[in-house]
């Protein structure tokens, strides 16, 4: 198949996989306005708590075999293995490490952040739906479990249960969390980590913002939305908080400033090269990044990256 051919195929695959999406995730409100619309795929602001979603997403049977089939690249490899190194220091300023045994990284890709873990001493372990990220992580040192996060997991059994980038993915977020913190020990911590879609580079940069690519990020939250969602879990106190934003976005948003635009989201073309690319600035990255977030990020939500760390009430580990 030529590949103007192929960008095609996917696309017709995608949008015929569409549904719409229904209320809102977060307060089940029905009401709802529009405002933006991403080539097939609408987003929707709650008319009740404000939380962004995409009105239209793939239905729960593809969405599951885009992620365990079609998932993984180079590119999200070298980026997974960076963002594990800020991952790691995110989590040394939010949590006691030094009294974790046990902790388990969801959504845990290539197994970076539970090779990281595991040099402190820590058994750690990921849980991760793509086939082929899964495989790679437990053939290099990252014990993974091919899997979704299942609420039928045992409970209770981590010091330390951590998902960064994946709640924006999740279909059903009230429901991820709640199952994520069922794992969660008594006195243990859980701490999430997601995009800001009312940061300054994104209200800077508009519908040019990178990150919003609706087919699979498909819950977007902000601080008032993720401060509510963390607030829900009962049994848990949110202990602390920290944002920042990647240097590479605030280029990003300079240059869109100084008149740069990128091609429009067109889900054909994002189905069929998606992942496909390499990572620019690899080296820069991994010397700039760790040292850009230990000068930049600060307590509270206003960073592009939020992070929370919420403790279950019991012990204290």
């Amino acid at each position: 198949m030529r590949a103007a051919e192929a960008v095609v195929a996917a696309g017709a695959s995608a949008r015929a996989a569409l549904v719409d999406r229904g209320g809102c995730p977060l307060c089940d409100a029905a009401a709802h306005r529009l405002e933006a619309r991403f080539d097939a795929i609408p987003l929707h602001a709650c008319a009740a708590c404000g939380f962004r979603f995409s009105g239209r997403v793939m239905e729960p049977g593809r969405l599951a075999e885009y992620y365990a089939k079609g998932f993984g690249s180079e590119r999200h490899r070298a980026g997974q293995e960076i963002n594990a190194h800020v991952n790691r220091l995110a989590l040394a300023r939010l949590v006691p490490l030094a009294r974790v045994r046990t902790a388990l990284d969801v959504g845990s890709g290539y197994g970076f952040l539970v090779r990281r873990l595991r040099e402190l001493g820590i058994d750690a372990r990921g849980l991760e739906p793509s086939a082929d990220e899964a495989s790679w992580a437990a053939q290099n040192g990252a014990p993974t479990t091919r899997a979704a996060l299942d609420a039928r997991a045992e409970p209770g059994r981590f010091d330390l249960v951590t998902s960064f980038e994946v709640l924006e993915h999740a279909l059903e977020p009230r429901r991820f969390l709640a199952d994520a913190a069922r794992l969660v020990a008594p006195g243990g911590w859980l701490v999430v980590m997601t995009d800001n879609f009312e940061s300054a580079v994104v209200e800077r940069m508009g519908t040019q913002f990178p990150k919003w690519i609706p087919h699979a990020h498909v819950s977007h939250f902000a601080p008032a939305t993720f401060t509510r969602l963390c607030a829900s879990l009962p049994g848990f106190a949110l202990r602390g908080s920290l944002s920042y934003t990647p240097w590479e976005l605030t280029i990003a948003a300079l240059l869109h400033r100084l008149g740069r635009r990128t091609p429009p989201f067109e889900l054909d073309r994002v189905m069929a090269t998606e992942m496909c690319g390499t990572l620019r600035w690899p080296g820069l990255r991994r010397t700039l990044d760790p040292l850009w977030f230990r000068l930049s990020a600060r307590d509270g939500l206003r960073g592009e990256l939020m992070y929370a760390a919420l403790q279950r009430a019991g012990a204290p580990c």
